[in-house]
This record gives structure tokens, C-alpha cells and sequence, in this order.
């Protein structure tokens, strides 16, 4: 929620002088249990980011312009959910200053504008109806036009409301969305358009994409995603279009909202972690911290909204999960598909697996949750099977008032499962 407040004040123009904050009541068309609570809260944090006041219960703008006096703006705040997303607009309007002004015109209108809005997160799910973990999930199903995806990324890359899909295969990198039963290209770009070989590349490729910031920060910037695969000597960052904003040396993993690089000596992900670039971000860690052949992070909040970060990685069959709190975790079997996130919205990061079979032999999606207060493993919380195997899963973006999607590449399918 924080982010949201900080997007909103570095977009709203707001004159000299004393400013007041007033919130309407709170919008939602998922069922709240403190709807007043959500809105006064977003516009304290708002009035923290510049200093203003701070405000009151929700309230009419005449309202708020009457218990402004003494300020010379009032900066009415407007929050609602909507389609997993926490929305907020401000106004800002001028405060009559003497008795006559206020005759002449008792209710000035907004002379400026601003919009935020970020996914549900753990803290904004708690003043609302919880949503259940385990309960049947529904299936949207595409049918691929490639075989062998590598690795998946599902977020709102263009800021349209609506996720799409990033595959990575040996020989393309391709952003789709589902439509119809099918998986429907929108651009791809070759591999070779890309990067060259690796003249020494693994049997077994490992593949990651993501989601990045953009190089301008801003509430509607789109996003870059940003891929790698073992198979090519460079990791590449890329526009919405997968237009190339720049490529790096190493395997670019995903940690802290940015992306480090790090180096394949063997036949593992493993060793030092660098800055992929001048200009972009440093390691949050000084190494991988294993030997790997599968990764995952997120970046996640608690209910109070203290983000925090958690990595996983495959060695040896076994995975190993830490958070930036240095609390450490163990699953002792998984297959090589890994994704992490906060499905149910709760604070407590889910953990998902495939299983560690033979391809084309039975496989699922298993589904753990981390209690990062104690010091047990994660706990199985259910299982779905995948008869067609699993190859590569990716978490999405609260959509709709439930569950957190989640993706499954099969080998012929894309799924979401929410």
C-alpha cells in the first residue's frame, strides 16, 4: 500500500501552502470488513508522503473543504477495489479563504489530478473477506502453438488491467494471452535475434523470465521482462513489444524487484552474484548460495505491509528457501518447477512445486505454505495433478476478488489455475 501512496504523491501538483487530506468512502467490489479503515489509511499514508494533514472518517468533498479551512487546498482522495487491484485517485481542490469567497463559490472545482493503483497484497487483503486456499481451483486451458516452454511469466506488462503471458522456449521468447482455448501469440522474437550460442550449452537447458521495472519509474509505466536461458551466452531485458532495451553477460535471476547475474561454471546456477549492468540494480545477495537447477523469487508483504523478499532453489532434488530476514527452509523432494507467492493473500508465502518424476510419467502441482515464524518445514497444503507433466510454472497478479492466479506450462498447454 505504501508504494500506491508514494506513486500517488509523486504524481499529484499541489500549490504552495498548507494541504488537507479527505477520503470518500471506500469502493470495492469485493466485501470489505473495514471499508473506512482501508481509506482513511491509504489517505494517511498519502498525507505522510508530503506532509500534509492527515484525514478523518470518510467524507463528502464539501465536507472536507469546510473542515480545510486554514489550509489552502484540500486533496480529496478517492479509493476502491476493483479486479484484484487496489485503485486510488486525489483531487485537489482550492480552499476559500474569506467568508465572501466561500459564498461565491462554496465548492471550487479540482484543479489537478492524479491515479494509482497496485495488485492486492497481504495487507490490503486484510481488511477485507479472506479467500479460502484450499478449495477447488478452476481451470482456464490454451492449447500451445510450441512445444517445450522453458519458462513462464504472467504480470500486466502494458498496464491495460490485464495480465499476459511470457514463454521462453529454446527457440523464441513470445508474450500471448489465452483466448478462446488457445495460446495466441501477440509478438515473439527468436533466440537469434537475440544473442548467440553459448558454445557450450547444458544438455538440460534452465530458462527464467520476469517481470522488471521500467527505466522510468511511474504508477502506468509499462513493465520490461527480462529472460535467460543457459542455452545463450547473454541475458536480455525487453520492451512490451520484445523490442531489446539492453542484454547482459550471465543469468539474470530475479531478486528484490530488480535482477542481478550470475555466472555458470558448471553445470548448475551457482557462485557470486554481480550487477547484470552500470545502471542497474546491486545484489541483494553476495552469491546464489548453491548449486541449482531450478529458481524462484518474490517479492511479498505481510499484513502489517512490511515487504520482504523469498528465494528458492533446486540442489539435489531437495529445495532450499530463504527470506532478506536470513530464516532458511527445506523441502526434501521437488521436481524442477518452482514458483513462489502469496496465493490465498495471507502473508505466508505459498510454494510451488512439480513433482520429481520421469517425463512422461503421472506429475502434479504441489503446493506448500511457508509459516516463516517457526522453524518447520513448509506444509503441504494440496496437490494438482498434471497427467501431460509439468514444465514451467510462473505466479500471476491478483485478478478478481479470489485467489492469486498461478500459471502451468504443460507440453501442449498453458494453464491458469486460480
Amino acid at each position: 500500500m505504501i508504494t500506491l501512496a508514494k506513486d500517488l504523491a509523486a504524481a499529484l501538483e499541489v500549490g504552495e501552502g498548507r494541504a488537507t487530506v479527505a477520503v470518500a468512502p471506500l469502493e470495492s467490489d469485493t466485501k470489505a470488513l473495514r471499508p473506512d479503515a482501508l481509506a482513511v489509511l491509504v489517505g494517511t499514508q498519502l498525507a505522510g508522503q508530503r506532509g500534509w494533514d492527515n484525514p478523518r472518517d470518510p467524507e463528502s468533498v464539501a465536507n472536507g473543504i469546510t473542515r480545510a479551512r486554514g489550509s489552502q487546498w484540500l486533496v480529496y482522495v478517492r479509493v476502491r477495489i476493483e479486479g484484484g487491484r487496489l485503485r486510488a485517485s486525489a483531487d485537489v481542490h482550492p480552499v476559500p479563504s474569506t467568508v465572501w469567497a466561500r459564498a461565491r463559490n462554496p465548492n471550487p472545482a479540482p484543479v489537478a489530478h492524479a491515479f494509482a493503483d497496485t495488485p492486492i497484497d497481504a495487507e490490503v487483503r486484510s481488511f477485507l473477506e479472506p479467500v479460502p486456499l484450499v478449495a477447488p481451483f478452476d481451470f482456464k486451458r490454451g492449447k500451445n502453438f510450441e512445444l517445450g516452454v522453458l519458462a513462464l511469466a504472467c504480470d500486466d506488462f502494458d498496464r491495460d488491467g490485464a495480465p499476459e503471458i511470457v514463454s521462453v522456449s529454446r527457440n523464441a521468447v513470445t508474450l500471448s494471452r489465452i483466448r478462446e482455448g488457445k495460446v495466441s501469440p501477440v509478438v515473439a522474437k527468436l533466440w537469434s535475434d537475440l544473442s548467440t550460442m553459448d558454445p557450450t550449452p547444458l544438455r538440460e537447458p534452465i530458462a527464467t523470465a520476469f517481470s522488471a521495472p521500467p527505466p522510468r519509474t511511474g504508477a502506468i509505466e509499462p513493465l520490461d521482462v527480462v529472460v535467460s536461458i543457459t542455452d545463450r551466452v547473454r541475458s536480455v531485458r525487453l520492451g512490451t513489444d520484445l523490442s531489446t532495451r539492453a542484454s547482459f553477460p550471465g543469468f539474470a535471476i530475479k531478486e528484490g524487484g530488480a535482477f542481478s547475474c550470475a555466472r555458470l561454471p558448471a553445470l548448475t546456477i551457482t557462485g557470486p552474484l554481480d550487477s547484470c549492468a552500470v545502471g542497474e540494480a546491486s545484489p541483494k545477495r553476495s552469491s546464489v548460495t548453491g548449486r541449482f537447477d531450478a529458481l524462484a523469487a518474490a517479492d511479498l508483504v505481510e499484513v502489517t505491509g512490511a515487504p520482504y523478499e523469498v528465494w528458492a532453489g533446486r540442489e539435489d532434488t531437495a529445495v532450499e528457501i530463504r527470506d532478506d530476514k536470513g530464516k532458511f527452509a527445506r523441502i526434501a523432494s521437488a521436481g524442477a518447477q518452482l514458483a513462489i507467492g502469496d496465493i490465498d493473500q495471507d502473508g505466508s508465502p505459498e510454494i510451488l512445486t512439480s513433482l520429481d518424476v520421469e517425463r512422461g510419467t503421472a506429475d502434479a502441482v504441489v503446493v506448500y505454505t511457508w509459516d516463516r515464524s517457526s522453524k518447520t518445514p513448509p506444509k503441504e497444503q494440496m496437490r494438482i495433478p498434471v497427467a501431460a507433466g509439468v514444465y514451467a510454472l510462473a505466479m500471476c497478479p491478483p485478478i478478481g476478488p479470489g485467489r492469486t492466479p498461478f500459471l502451468i506450462a504443460t507440453a501442449d498447454e498453458i494453464v491458469v489455475a486460480r
